[in-house]
């Protein structure tokens, strides 16, 4: 074929090569071998791998939404780098998770949900089949008044007719206190509550003293006049308890703390179920 052979000497015009060497055809199918791979790496570097990785980390997005689907619609949920690579052994080494709302879908007697604002969650090793686990996961937020006050009652009081104030500040050492007043079913009331951690990790809210127009009540029990009182206002004499169960499995609250804002809460576990 003489085309091939002028496309043959215009490539190698050196002699005719010997029966050990490779033949002119062969050459030019390493050459063309060799400069494709090279423009797939380039490509692949500069332009597929991006868009893939961005294409990937949207999917992992969305599973997470799924599996929390009380996350709020504008949070950032951002994963680390060569996610390819990572989803290739079937695990995700990281995910951060930033949210203005989490809406955790807890079942204590006072609440259905429990909202928890400023959000920001890190969760290592979570497996890229469902159900979605991570080894660990480490998060905090804030349970402002409005949704402490919807933990300690479940009576119908307008939340603007009741204000909450800082009794005694959280500490490393101690939750602290807080105190909620407002007027319900005709009365002033005044109630203090304290937070706590669970022996088992879950979230306690105690009443430890009451007021009814100004005057102090007892709440030594739910026949005392003060457990009569609190019971009328759908506030549980024994206290509010969330228990570990009512969270996402492994998950346990590690801290919480009365702030000027609302509750601070940290979270903690391992081996966490991220799905329902």
């Amino acid at each position: 074929m003489p085309e091939t052979s002028s496309l043959a000497s215009s490539l190698n015009p050196s002699p005719a090569p010997s029966a050990a060497s490779p033949s002119p055809r062969r050459g030019r199918a390493l050459a063309v071998s060799a400069a494709c791979l090279v423009a797939l790496l380039t490509v692949g570097n500069f332009t597929a791998r991006p868009a893939l990785d961005s294409y990937l980390s949207g999917r992992v997005a969305a599973a997470i939404r799924q599996a929390l689907p009380g996350l709020d619609k504008n949070a950032s949920i951002a994963t680390g780098d060569d996610l390819i690579l990572q989803l290739l052994h079937g695990r995700i080494d990281s995910i951060g998770i930033d949210a203005s709302r989490l809406d955790l879908p807890v079942r204590a007697d006072t609440a259905s949900t429990l909202s928890v604002c400023d959000v920001h969650a890190e969760l290592t090793g979570v497996s890229a089949s469902d159900p979605h686990r991570a080894s660990s996961a480490r998060a905090t937020g804030l349970i402002d008044w409005r949704g402490a006050n919807d933990l300690v009652t479940t009576a119908d009081i307008n939340p603007k007719d009741v204000t909450v104030d800082v009794v005694r500040p959280g500490t490393d050492t101690d939750p602290g206190s807080a105190r909620a007043s407002g007027v319900g079913y005709g009365s002033a009331f005044e109630i203090v509550f304290e937070p706590r951690v669970t022996a088992d990790g879950g979230l306690g809210i105690t009443v430890t003293s009451a007021k009814a127009d100004g005057v102090e009540v007892p709440i030594d029990g739910p026949n005392s006049e003060g457990g009569r009182i609190l019971a009328l206002l759908g506030i549980p004499i024994s206290g509010v308890e969330i228990t570990p169960d009512q969270l996402p499995h492994g998950l346990r609250v590690s801290k919480v703390m009365v702030t000027a804002d609302g509750l601070k809460i940290s979270l903690a576990g391992s081996d966490v179920t991220m799905s329902e």
